[in-house]
């Protein structure tokens, strides 16, 4: 929790000199026209973060099968996807128990291709 914390706010920051950097050049070039147009996107952003926040959705499935195929079966690529049990990482061959509640986690990268 505290890593997923200094990720939000390491990103917040750099959303922040974004956007500081926009309104700096457009006030410099005397652009002030194009300022509502820099808050439109910010309110934008916030609405799309805070919507994807809620959008938490749950699914039952039969136990005995493994977590990639559960993955596969509710429509998503397992390489896209961390599963987390009880906090702890789990491997997509892991067997699901009855009862047992499966965090999936979306995998972000960037940088290289």
């Amino acid at each position: 929790m505290l890593e997923a914390l200094l990720v939000t706010l390491r990103e917040g920051i750099e959303a922040a000199l974004v956007v500081s950097i926009i309104v700096a050049f457009l006030r410099r070039e005397k652009l002030e026209q194009y300022l509502g147009a820099v808050l439109w996107g910010i309110a934008a952003a916030v609405v799309a973060s805070i919507g994807a926040t809620f959008d938490i959705k749950q699914h039952e499935l039969p136990a005995g099968m493994t977590v990639r195929d559960a993955v596969k079966k509710i429509g998503l690529q397992p390489e896209t996807v961390l599963a987390v049990h009880d906090g702890k990482l789990i491997t997509d061959d892991t067997v699901i128990r009855a009862g047992m509640q499966i965090k999936l986690v979306a995998v972000v990268s960037g940088g290289g291709q």
